[in-house]
């Protein structure tokens, strides 16, 4: 599993899990991050992290080997 791969799913976990609207929080590039295909900046992870209320960004990687 690349690291994007597993930014995104961690990311949709968190989404689903706290009831949250993902087009909300991803934006127009919905569809791509779904397909795992969007490569985040680390612009967009700050955002994204903010967004879901994540302080440590090291979450969202979590399971990357």
């Amino acid at each position: 599993m690349d690291i994007k791969e597993t930014f995104w799913n961690n990311v949709f976990w968190h989404i689903e899990h706290k009831g949250l609207d993902a087009r909300r929080i991803i934006g127009s590039d919905y569809v791509m991050a779904w397909k795992r295909q969007l490569n985040p900046t680390l612009n967009t992870v700050a955002k994204i992290a903010c967004k879901i209320g994540i302080d440590d960004y090291a979450i969202l990687f979590e399971g990357w080997e």
